[in-house]
């Protein structure tokens, strides 16, 4: 379980936490996705002035087992992280 100040609060950094907290790296999360490692790294890095598209956020969240609004910050955070999951 994770404590609810261990998340981040920005789409960015949410990613980069739950991607990790899943051991997944890039290429990886890529594969799931069919989002490209680039356009991923540019999430993480907060480059997206508005954000990911929609088809991206409902890629990215099911690839991560949480949802969109978890990932996207728009509710509170979850205090426990879904089990790892093999991709």
């Amino acid at each position: 379980m994770k404590n609810i100040l261990e998340i981040p609060a920005t789409f960015p950094a949410r990613l980069r936490f739950y991607r990790q907290a899943q051991g997944l790296s890039l290429i990886a999360l890529s594969r799931a996705t069919k989002i490209s490692p680039g356009e991923l790294r540019h999430m993480e890095s907060g480059r997206y002035a508005k954000g990911p598209r929609l088809t991206n956020l409902l890629a990215l969240a099911d690839a991560l087992g949480v949802t969109t609004a978890h990932l996207s910050g728009e509710v509170p955070l979850l205090e426990e992280f879904p089990h790892e999951r093999t991709i």
